[in-house]
């Protein structure tokens, strides 16, 4: 049964592809604004994954898939992977027949900056996954692996050299004609691609998956202009391709983004775009934040060193250059760089506004015209129109049908904007494509080595350092702050992979090697073979194991900050079950208590732990005191024996309370206060600067009024006779004013104290608290 939210996703993801008066027939990525090989992937699973969800697809339900790219090959194969009767027709001879012989370098998630994770090589898709290559070799990837399925799966059919002449509707049926008589379906998948580029005049039409001497030659052989027109990413791509040496995207884009040491780029991008409002321009704020970052970092005159020398270029659009929402934040960001490094040279780009209306072959060069120039000419060796792609003609077969999505379209992008974001493939989806792919392989052992990655997937957190936002980031099925905050309830062990070298993050590391010693085997710790040598000395156990390719979005860590405080809150919830122990008459450290002191335990627990829950602050000034007597801003490390010192100091300072009431304060001399005028340290601490802690002088070193040390087993050292007075500065300069405080510890004299009932025990604490408030009179009265 479909939850409310699950049942929107689907119809949202339905709702691009479908309009509700063509049902049945679907545009995969005909209205889409970023055009990836991955992202017509993502959207093939997603429409697939929505149809069987919202129970669309019957059982010998006949599906065609028109258009064997990469969204039409992966929208067959995870239909016949559920088991339906799917029909594959290409044109081509073959599936991506576009990439078949290309060289262009393809990134699957190069476009998804300034997101954690758009550096990462791999797809990590479910099917038809690939990794950054040139085109030609993600194209064979991408047939091994359609062949394979085809062989073992008959319901799937491939229809080669198969043009589609006609697409008609009758009865809630569709019926495709390629040469010869109509065949009827019950879904028909137009998945077409983006079609060519719109052609003006005389303008070349350069391919984008074939190179180009007129945009990357090495050297020209005269200076030459350009002319390029769009601010999609198609046209800042080129503008920013011609203007360096035998160009390739990725590697520059890799090149670039390490010009910046630091998280701070793609943060400030990231909050321009937040508030930069949809079509805006961006370039004002781009000047504002982003230009003081290029010049400090030295990024403008390193581009400014890599520059062509040969070459000119006019840029046109018809309206914002670097428009939001236009292309994509990389492109807009590296393309505004190289224009602030052009300014500085005497080829500063040209910019022009308006239409261009033609554009005439002339000898070796070409004639632009249009109200971007007024009333004359202009002339450029090269012309390059990104004008985006001429869909109509593509769609002609249906034209009528797709006139009528089109409008549907235009509506609903007014309406729902936001359902034409950039798609992300979401972990139900992998989830559920991963089981079908299972469910399909003929081969045991390749059915095994997936079983065991999916259950890895599913227990697995991987850190990573994330060269795309200069900052370390984690990806799994939860975040790390999710598993430590539950980490009471983990049943089986989940484990944090360490992809990262130890020094990438040493204060975060402390508190995570802290957090899986303490938790008793609930979280592990593992790193990949190349980390694994910064890790080995943590003191923790960690298993050197692969890295493996992760599904899900990369998210940042929580803070150190972040991570404490959700250590605190775990080490209450254990100290919680601790206490409830003692409560019912059972304490490791401390036998033979009489059952009267036990009663009181549970309310006073009680008290204190709202209080502790409430401020966050206040709860790890009291654990950090309680762990090491004083507050050096570590606490409890983690191990077992330490935990046990934990409870008894717990157990001691409400036994204390039971004579003198106290709370938790958060003093810089103490962790508790009695009665509102003795700060008290309370610790089960045993060995403090590398001393027994009885061995510290009580009069001399503490600063607080009252001690409570169940770490302390023989009686404490005193020196002087002197005063404290919580922390409250000398009355005298003539004279120190400390005293020997209050002391409560872990001697057989208090032991055998325990083992009388509530009312002698009380009568013990008010002497004891007596003793040292008469030793305070007795020193006030010295004072001059």
């Amino acid at each position: 049964m479909l939850t409310s939210a699950a049942k929107t996703k689907f119809t949202d993801w339905i709702s691009v592809a479908e309009c509700p008066d063509l049902r049945g027939l679907l545009f995969l990525g005909a209205a889409e604004q970023r055009i990836t090989l991955y992202s017509q992937q993502v959207r093939a699973l997603r429409t697939v994954h929505a149809l069987k969800e919202l129970s669309r697809l019957e059982a010998n339900s006949r599906i065609a898939v028109v258009g064997a790219g990469a969204g039409g090959t992966t929208t067959a194969i995870a239909l016949a992977l559920l088991g339906h009767r799917v029909e594959l027709i290409e044109q081509a001879t073959g599936i991506l027949h576009l990439q078949s012989k290309s060289q262009r370098m393809l990134h699957p998630h190069i476009y998804d900056w300034p997101r954690a994770g758009s550096l990462q090589t791999h797809a990590a898709l479910p099917i038809m996954e690939w990794i950054e290559a040139a085109g030609g070799d993600v194209r064979k990837a991408l047939d091994s692996f359609f062949l394979a399925v085809k062989a073992n799966h008959t319901n799937l059919t491939f229809r080669p050299n198969s043009t589609v002449t006609d697409l008609t509707r009758t009865a809630g049926k569709w019926s495709i004609s390629v040469g010869a008589a109509p065949e009827e379906y019950d879904f028909v998948v137009l998945a077409l691609g983006f079609g060519d580029e719109r052609v003006i005049g005389d303008a070349p039409l350069h391919d984008y998956w074939k190179s180009s001497d007129a945009i990357g030659a090495a050297v020209d052989k005269e200076s030459r202009q350009y002319f390029i027109s769009g601010n999609g990413d198609g046209g800042l791509a080129d503008a920013i391709a011609v203007h360096f040496e035998e160009f390739e995207q990725v590697a520059f884009v890799k090149w670039f983004l390490s010009l910046f040491n630091g998280p701070e780029l793609a943060a400030e991008v990231g909050a321009i775009f937040e508030k930069v409002p949809n079509d805006g321009d961006l370039e004002p704020a781009f000047t504002e934040t982003l230009l003081p970052i290029f010049l400090s970092r030295g990024v403008v005159k390193d581009i400014k060193q890599r520059l062509r020398k040969d070459r000119t270029v006019t840029l046109n659009c018809s309206k914002i250059l670097l428009q939001k929402g236009r292309a994509a934040p990389l492109n807009q960001v590296i393309m505004f760089a190289i224009l602030k490094a052009c300014e500085e040279t005497d080829q500063a780009v040209t910019r022009t506004l308006g239409a261009i209306t033609n554009v005439t072959k002339a000898a070796s060069n070409y004639i632009v015209d249009g109200p971007a120039f007024g009333t004359s000419s202009a002339h450029f060796s090269d012309v390059i129109l990104r004008h985006g792609p001429d869909r109509a003609g593509r769609y002609k077969f249906c034209s009528s049908f797709y006139d009528q999505y089109a409008t549907y379209i235009a509506a609903l992008k007014v309406s729902s904007a936001d359902k034409f974001s950039p798609p992300e493939l979401d972990p139900a989806s992998f989830a559920f494509f991963t089981d079908a792919f299972r469910a399909g392989i003929a081969d045991a052992t390749q059915a095994t080595a997936l079983d065991a990655l999916t259950a890895r997937q599913k227990t697995t957190i991987i850190v990573n350092w994330d060269d795309s936002v200069q900052k370390p980031t984690q990806q799994g099925t939860q975040t790390i702050q999710e598993m430590c905050s539950r980490c009471s309830d983990i049943e089986a062990p989940l484990v944090i992979h360490l992809a990262l070298q130890r020094s990438r993050i040493p204060e975060f590391a402390t508190e995570l090697e802290r957090f899986a010693r303490a938790s008793g085997g609930r979280i592990l710790l593992e790193a990949s073979p190349a980390t694994f040598p910064s890790w080995s000395d943590s003191g923790v156990p960690v298993n050197p194991q692969l890295t493996f390719v992760s599904p899900y979005r990369s998210n940042e860590l929580p803070t150190v900050a972040e991570l404490r405080k959700l250590f605190d809150t775990y080490l209450i919830q254990r100290l919680d079950a601790a206490i409830a122990h003692c409560a019912a008459g059972s304490c490791g450290v401390f036998k033979d208590v009489h059952p009267s002191l036990y009663g009181t335990f549970a309310e006073t627990w009680s008290e204190w732990k709202l209080i502790l829950e409430g401020d966050h602050e206040l709860r790890g000034k009291f654990l950090r005191v309680l762990a090491r007597a004083i507050d050096d801003g570590s606490g409890w490390d983690g191990a077992e024996d330490g935990f046990v010192d934990l409870v008894a100091g717990s157990f001691l300072i409400m036994a204390a309370h039971a004579g003198r009431s106290a709370t938790p304060t958060n003093s810089r001399h103490g962790n508790v206060i009695f009665q509102g005028d003795a700060i008290g340290v309370a610790s089960g601490c045993k060995i403090l600067d590398g001393k027994l802690i009885s061995d510290v002088p009580a009069d001399e070193f503490w600063s607080a009024d009252a001690l409570i040390l169940a770490g302390a087993y023989e009686e404490m050292r005193t020196g002087r006779d002197l005063i404290t007075d919580g922390g409250v500065s000398s009355r005298t300069l003539l004279t120190s004013e400390r005293v020997r405080p209050a002391i409560i510890q872990n001697t057989r004299r208090w032991r055998d104290a325990l083992k009388g009932d509530l009312r002698a025990w009380i009568a013990n604490i008010e002497a004891e608290f007596q003793d040292w408030k008469s030793r305070q009179d007795a020193q006030l009265e010295k004072q001059p």
